[in-house]
């Protein structure tokens, strides 16, 4: 079961979103968006 992150363009890279159950580990370098990604993921 595929969970929507709530960003259409990332929904379509990933084949519809965040897989449940599952941890995701996010990196980047400082001001990339991490923590806007954080921010505007709803479940």
């Amino acid at each position: 079961m595929k969970i929507s992150s709530g960003i259409e363009g990332l929904d379509k890279l990933m084949m519809g979103g965040f897989l449940k159950g599952r941890a995701y580990y996010i990196k980047g370098e400082s001001g990339t968006g991490r923590t806007t990604l954080g921010a505007s993921i709803s479940y």
